[in-house]
């Protein structure tokens, strides 16, 4: 009778877990969608790829492959690195944030800012940020969770999961380029 009991506990509790686990995993899924951290690393590596071109380091058929890739092939490595980089209260906190009109702006600004930085001449407006938009932002970034992506950068390199980076040669392999030896 013991060991049924023992056994029972053993499986409620592994379900619990799961369900844990789970949820934090899902929470993470739909935190990089808010923040677009899926479309972001593929935008970048287009981005890099773009200046490898116009600097004749590489072909253009490289960069056309790479514009036509899907950015959920990152969605999953990356939420694995924020589930285990933020707790599951984290996770709410940030998605709440991100799902926000703040958040989509600081989003946006952080696209803007990218592309900027690969190409000072692009000529893509910053979004801008009422008072609310601002308390919005100070008040996630006084959060753990703010502190982790905002003032830590968590998810920024070389913090970047192996996975992400696997994923990326694993698209670059697939638009022809090989690392050289």
């Amino acid at each position: 009778m013991l060991s049924i009991r023992t056994g029972t506990l053993g499986i409620l509790l592994l379900a619990v877990l799961y369900s844990s686990v789970h949820g934090v995993l899902r929470g993470a899924i739909d935190l990089v969608e808010s923040m677009q951290l899926d479309v972001a690393v593929l935008d970048s590596m287009q981005w890099s790829v773009r200046r490898a071109v116009n600097e004749r380091r590489l072909a253009v058929s490289v960069y056309e492959c790479l514009r036509a890739k899907d950015h959920r092939r990152f969605t999953v490595p990356l939420a694995n690195h924020i589930a285990s980089t933020l707790n599951g209260q984290e996770i709410a906190v940030a998605l709440s944030f991100y799902s926000s009109p703040a958040g989509r702006k600081y989003t946006a600004y952080g696209f803007v800012d990218a592309h900027r930085g690969f190409d000072p001449k692009v000529d893509e407006p910053y979004p801008t940020f009422d008072p609310e938009d601002k308390t919005a932002l100070h008040t996630f970034a006084a959060t753990s969770a703010g502190d982790k992506l905002i003032r830590q950068q968590v998810l920024t390199s070389p913090a970047m999961p192996e996975s992400v980076a696997e994923v990326q040669l694993q698209l670059l392999h697939e638009c022809g380029y090989r690392l050289p030896r």
